[in-house]
């Protein structure tokens, strides 16, 4: 199921490519978001969350967040990984931790999963979302960050 989820969305982000005509610099723009796209697909279709999983976003958040055009998103997509992590770890602290092991979850750490759960959801949307508005005319693209020596104003 995942592997056809992620064939279609790579479908989808090619065939709109080649529909709007990019040059493979604009395409690279969206390696980060589409690499990231693949494991947030893995990760939430299985059965299993693994805390190493996070681990393994942290690469592709980094690149999205230095290629990335637009500053907001950017910001958010690093924001909403932050978050997902600091409540993975709260996850093992409170179902693991306090509780130790073996014994049933209880309302506080069903509620940090539920979150994690959420944020991690959120953050899927967020990059299918860019790499679908990306280009638009509803959306507003920024420069990539530059150091003041290389400005000439």
């Amino acid at each position: 199921m995942a592997v056809a989820v992620i064939v279609f969305f790579y479908a989808v982000f090619v065939l709109r490519a080649v529909r709007r005509k990019e040059t493979p610099d604009i395409l690279k723009k969206d390696t980060g978001d589409m690499c990231m796209l693949v494991l947030l697909t893995f990760i939430l279709i299985s059965s299993v969350f693994s805390g190493q999983y996070i681990i393994w976003l942290i690469p592709f958040v980094i690149l999205s967040y230095l290629i990335c055009v637009n500053k907001r998103d950017r910001i958010r997509n690093l924001n909403l990984f932050v978050v997902a992590a600091a409540l993975t770890q709260i996850n093992f602290l409170v179902n693991f931790g306090f509780r130790g092991e073996g014994e049933a979850m209880d309302v506080p750490g069903i509620l940090v999963l539920a979150a994690r759960n959420i944020v991690m959801i959120i953050l899927y949307v967020t990059v299918i979302r860019q790499l679908f508005l990306r280009g638009k005319d509803g959306v507003q693209e920024e420069e990539p960050y530059e150091s003041a020596a290389n400005k000439t104003e």
